[in-house]
């Protein structure tokens, strides 16, 4: 007969019959660890063979706003000795709303924590406001994050939106193209014809960076791909924000841009030169997609943030200049957000 095993949850056990020889699975929880050991006891008292296996969790709390600096929270655990952890949940009981880039964040972050541990990533504790966004953004499609949603809530079916683009999983220039015909299609709905020059510009910026970040995603440059999603947000005096938001959890900017600059120093330095002055790791010529997208952000009013490795840059329309902050904490790939104003 085959070994039985025993998964015991936060508020239940499911058990398969048959076998008295038991394997038992549950994570570091007080409360569940309590069943576990009345459950074996049982076991014990009536002369069954247990055999153990146990498997332990670590929870990370996802930050109630979360942006390019508070992003650390989700990488700090790495930092410390993890043997014995088999996988990481993600509570967001903080969390009472999100933005693409939070989205675009916590996705890369899980994506890194479920390539560590070859486990996908619980998400917990979500809002029910939260969650629905999640859902209309299609989180839940993501094969490396599992969603907990509370018995009573219902998933909606929604209607195509001319308000937003739904995380979209790009793997080569191809499906690039898709979500700019996307793009392009939802603009003309946003923008007025006088606003031609912005419907280019932002088009232009959508394409430079996800060519970049499916660059930055992988070692072989022909083997990656990247996260992207788009949401514009109305105010009541009339105008308009758009967040854009691409990642990947891939190689980062500096190993790229160490392909071709092997002196590059750290992770600023690789992001200074790529925003202000066009470097890239295409050992064949181009890289000057940053730059491209720094002078489309002008008639726009916007900006552009970018977090790779240990640092991030911030450059706003119209300065000379950028703004570079480092961080203690590493993260893989490259996260871009642009903030733009029409």
């Amino acid at each position: 007969m085959g070994k039985q095993k025993i998964y015991i949850g936060a508020n239940s056990i499911v058990a398969s019959k048959g076998s008295p020889n038991i394997s038992i699975i549950y994570s570091s929880c007080k409360k569940v660890q309590d069943v576990v050991f009345l459950y074996l006891t049982h076991l014990i008292f009536r002369g069954i063979k247990v055999e153990g296996q146990m498997d332990t969790c670590f929870t990370i709390n996802v930050p109630a706003s979360l942006s390019m600096e508070s992003a650390d929270e989700l990488y700090r655990a790495s930092l410390k000795n993890l043997q014995g952890i088999s996988w990481v949940i993600f509570d967001f009981g903080k969390v009472t709303f999100v933005t693409p880039r939070a989205i675009i964040l916590v996705v890369t972050a899980s994506r890194f924590w479920c390539d560590r541990f070859n486990h996908v990533v619980e998400w917990k504790n979500i809002n029910s406001n939260v969650l629905s966004y999640m859902d209309r953004m299609n989180v839940s499609e993501l094969d490396f994050i599992d969603i907990e949603r509370p018995s009573l809530f219902k998933r909606r079916n929604y209607q195509k939106s001319d308000v937003l683009v739904e995380l979209s999983v790009i793997k080569d220039i191809q499906q690039a193209s898709s979500a700019i015909r996307k793009t392009k299609e939802i603009l003309d709905c946003w923008l007025p014809s006088s606003h031609k020059m912005c419907k280019f510009n932002l088009a232009t910026l959508i394409k430079e960076t996800v060519e970049n970040s499916i660059e930055h995603s992988s070692a072989d440059l022909s083997n990656g791909s990247c996260y992207y999603l788009l949401q514009k947000y109305g105010f009541p005096d009339g105008s308009t924000q758009i967040q854009i938001a691409v990642g990947d959890a891939g190689v980062g900017m500096l190993t790229s841009q160490r392909r071709v600059y092997p002196a590059t120093k750290d992770d600023a330095e690789a992001l200074i030169n790529a925003v202000m002055y066009g470097k890239s790791g295409r050992k064949t010529g181009g890289g000057m997609g940053y730059v491209t997208i720094r002078e489309s952000l002008g008639p726009l009013k916007g900006k552009i943030l970018v977090r790779s490795g240990r640092a991030h840059i911030v450059h706003a329309a119209g300065q000379p200049y950028a703004s570079i902050y480092r961080h203690s904490c590493f993260s893989p790939g490259t996260q871009i957000v642009f903030e733009c104003n029409a």
